[in-house]
């Protein structure tokens, strides 16, 4: 089952999350770490409200420009 906002909240659906993001680690010439202790599996929803909150709390305009898409 692939996940969008109209899947019930209670699915068990979940997608990966990285604590410190992709973006961090490309713009700095880091390797990704992908890590269980930088993962994290979300609701859909969930997901996409980390990353509206990820856009709202960046100073980088770079960085809320990618939060969101």
């Amino acid at each position: 089952m692939i996940a969008n906002l109209s899947t019930p909240y209670n699915s068990k659906v979940t997608q990966h999350h990285h604590i410190i993001p992709r973006l961090y680690y490309k713009e700095n010439n880091l390797v990704l770490d992908n890590s269980k202790d930088n993962i994290v599996n979300l609701k859909y929803k969930d997901h996409m409200l980390a990353h509206f909150y990820l856009m709202k709390c960046a100073a980088n305009t770079n960085f809320k420009y990618k939060m969101a898409y």
